[in-house]
């Protein structure tokens, strides 16, 4: 287990150091306890908008070039994202300019001044990352499928938002939002790679010392009742039809989470997986089918992703329904078993390879509330797994009254029969 150093300050603020000392990079994180799934529909888009204005100038850097080329020329790379429930922002580079990064973050942290030009010109950048998205079916259907699952809540809509809350925004929507959510209280600085405690207690102190107490941020609770199988069709002339079948799963932390984590593995992670094997090496419809089970605070999604041959979409739609309705039947072999756990444990591992990676796996555990698991602990999680337990969390998550299909293609809601849903146990 690494050396994990945590302080929280007077003000709220939390600190996580993850001294790495072989390390030749050193990454500062800064996550903010508040996403999409906060937000109001007319602020639809916000936390991710506010993310992109951080860099659009500070009281001290003027513009987002001289932001950049600071960073730059420090050889540091610089990047921000917007999940649901969190946003980061995060510099790594060279650890002799530890302090430089941490000046740069904490500034367009603490003090971006969200110009109103600079808000107009945005929001074209933005609804052009939309159209992007429009023209990435593999991504669209996402879109798709939480639509049909959540419908008219934070998590039936898109974390980028909509054109019309977009261009609705204006800058004091910015400015409460950020004063709201921004503070002490709803932030940690997770700091990883080639850095001690000691001098990240100080870097802390120097540089975040004027955030905000403030308290941590509380959402409405995510209405995720269903009773039947649902369907979904984004019509769109396209060469293959891309599937997403979700399942309503396991929230954050739940005690069964290795347990769903490898019934993914099992079905569509790697190229031995059974999807796999089935759609691209068997069936010759695919070139990319995967599962995956992804956590929130309170629910979850399990999801299977597939590009497949158009004129074949009921039948392979079929099918993934039926290994996914196997796995609560029988049980599977040692091998298979052995097998998903080592490929779990091997990825996790080449996951943390990299500072970045690190400071992501410490910090999202950290602002999200939960207990710190450590990769060893996680990976004795997943040596304790029994095909039993596999069975019997396929039967929970494997339901008709559970299951939701969207598909992008050229195609009409028809072409989705429920009688598919047949072939999944009641």
């Amino acid at each position: 287990m690494k050396n994990v150093f945590t302080k929280t300050f007077s003000n709220g603020l939390r600190l996580l150091v993850v001294p790495e000392p072989m390390a030749t990079t050193v990454t500062a994180q800064v996550f903010v306890g508040v996403g999409s799934a906060f937000e109001t529909k007319r602020q639809s888009g916000l936390s991710h908008f506010l993310e992109h204005m951080c860099f659009k100038g500070t009281t001290r850097r003027p513009s987002a070039k001289v932001i950049s080329e600071e960073l730059e020329s420090l050889g540091a790379i610089s990047n921000a994202f917007t999940d649901y429930e969190y946003t980061s922002y995060f510099a790594k580079g060279n650890p002799t300019h530890t302090d430089r990064y941490l000046d740069i973050l904490s500034d367009t942290y603490l003090h971006s001044t969200f110009p109103d030009a600079e808000i107009q010109k945005e929001k074209g950048v933005i609804i052009e990352e939309m159209n992007m998205y429009e023209d990435m079916p593999q991504y669209k259907v996402s879109d798709v499928l939480l639509s049909l699952m959540y419908g008219d809540q934070p998590f039936g809509r898109s974390i980028i938002g909509s054109k019309e809350s977009v261009q609705a925004l204006l800058r004091p929507d910015f400015l409460s939002y950020k004063k709201d959510f921004y503070t002490a209280a709803n932030t940690v600085l997770v700091l990883a790679g080639k850095i001690t405690a000691h001098d990240g207690v100080a870097l802390a102190k120097t540089y975040f010392r004027s955030l905000t107490k403030g308290t941590r941020a509380a959402r409405k609770k995510t209405n995720g009742t269903q009773r039947a199988p649902r369907t979904s069709v984004f019509s769109k002339a396209i060469d293959q039809a891309h599937v997403l079948i979700g399942f309503r799963s396991l929230p954050r932390g739940h005690k069964d989470m290795a347990v769903a984590r490898l019934i993914a593995t099992i079905l569509g992670r790697g190229m031995s997986s059974r999807l796999f094997q089935l759609l691209r090496e068997e069936l010759g419809v695919a070139y990319y089918v995967s599962a995956s089970q992804e956590s929130f605070l309170d629910h979850g999604i399990f999801s299977i992703a597939a590009g497949i041959d158009k004129q074949r979409l009921t039948e392979v739609v079929g099918r993934i329904l039926e290994e996914c309705a196997w796995l609560t039947t029988e049980l599977v072999s040692p091998q298979e078993l052995a097998k998903a756990k080592e490929f779990s444990i091997g990825t996790l591992t080449l996951a943390l390879e990299r500072s970045d990676d690190i400071a992501t796996f410490y910090g999202t555990q950290m602002v999200l509330r939960q207990t710190i698991k450590s990769p060893d602990a996680l990976i004795r999680e997943i040596r304790r797994v029994s095909a039993h337990d596999i069975k019997r969390v396929a039967k929970v998550i494997f339901q008709k009254k559970k299951a939701n299909i969207a598909l992008v293609g050229p195609f009409a809601t028809r072409d989705l029969p429920l009688k598919l849903f047949d072939r999944l146990p009641l």
